[in-house]
């Protein structure tokens, strides 16, 4: 019991795709950047409230990909693009595993917003934004939306990566939501420098996710 516990911690930290939550992290922190640079004072605790709500959802988008991707996975061949993780393609962890994953990640990411909303460290705006997150990042594998099987793969990645995080890591510091930023009609050039730092950090995502 103790060596499959063992193995099965092993295998939801290879789902999780950790190097992919680096690459996670620095987009959400150039969204709170961007906040910065169009006066907001800088709060460290909003940071790390909107981060740790953030993570569990991440997890659980990349658990759902590799639960539903559990067949087609085990006929491909893995690369850098596709393929998952190969974890449970190759017997090396449990669907009920990945399946339980799935829904404990939401409801530890419920619990952090909720509390970081009633210390009043998150506003309504980045919980709303939380939750929408939240939503894409499981109909993008599991039914009945399968957003990702439907022809819709990349542009959620690049809605949620491009779009989505950056707006929810400005959010966070802001307490609100400014479309001006996202089209550029309000001092575009802090706004235009961001996505240019996003571009590499999208491909090492893309390259990462694994599928």
């Amino acid at each position: 019991m103790q060596n499959l516990s063992r193995q099965n911690l092993i295998a939801l930290w290879q789902m999780a795709r950790p190097l992919l939550l680096l690459v996670v992290t620095p987009i959400y922190l150039i969204g709170s950047l961007i906040a910065r640079v169009f006066g907001y004072q800088w709060d460290t605790p909003r940071f790390w409230w909107g981060l740790l709500a953030l993570l569990p959802v991440i997890l659980a988008a990349h658990y759902a990909n590799e639960y539903v991707d559990f067949e087609t996975d085990a006929l491909t061949k893995r690369t850098p693009f596709s393929g998952g993780s190969g974890i449970l393609a190759h017997g090396l962890g449990s669907r009920r595993m990945a399946l339980g994953a799935i829904w404990v990640m939401p409801a530890v990411g419920l619990l952090i917003a909720g509390t970081g909303f009633s210390n009043e460290e998150l506003g309504g705006t980045a919980v709303l934004l939380w939750a929408l997150g939240t939503f894409v990042g499981l109909a993008y594998s599991l039914p009945p939306f399968k957003l990702a099987w439907r022809g819709w793969s990349e542009a959620i990645n690049a809605l949620v990566i491009g779009l989505l995080l950056p707006l929810y890591g400005y959010a966070v510091q802001t307490e609100r939501m400014d479309w001006q930023i996202i089209v550029g009609t309000r001092s575009p050039l802090p706004t235009v420098l961001a996505m240019l730092l996003l571009l590499p950090l999208q491909m090492g995502a893309w390259i990462l996710a694994g599928g």
